[in-house]
């Protein structure tokens, strides 16, 4: 599945109007409030993460790790990711906004 598609998803389920598809940034709405997301697809390698950031301002990073069992889906602000001393799980908890298990399956090979 492409970031595309997780973002229409996540317009969907979150209640939000999409406002602009401009990858790697993606803006939407709610109400009047203006929101723009990075959206990352990465397996991790002993509870550890290798994105590179986009080079883009955004608000938000949305990152999905399939192969993590439990919540899979995080949400950080897009600057707390840029800080993080190292992408492990214990750093990038500590700056987590929002987090839920999703399926997700990448049928595209």
């Amino acid at each position: 599945m492409s970031e595309e598609k997780v973002f229409y998803l996540l317009c969907l389920a979150w209640g939000m109007k999409v406002k602009d598809v401009r990858p790697p940034l993606y803006t939407a709405t709610k109400g009047e409030k203006e929101n723009s997301f990075w959206i990352a697809i990465q397996n991790h390698r002993n509870s550890e993460l290798d994105i590179t950031a986009p080079n883009v301002e955004a608000d938000f990073a949305v990152i999905i790790i399939p192969n993590k069992r439990g919540d899979n889906l995080i949400l950080l602000k897009d600057r707390d990711f840029r800080e993080l001393p190292d992408q492990t799980f214990v750093s990038i908890a500590s700056k987590l906004i929002y987090k839920e298990r999703i399926e997700y399956e990448d049928k595209s090979t």
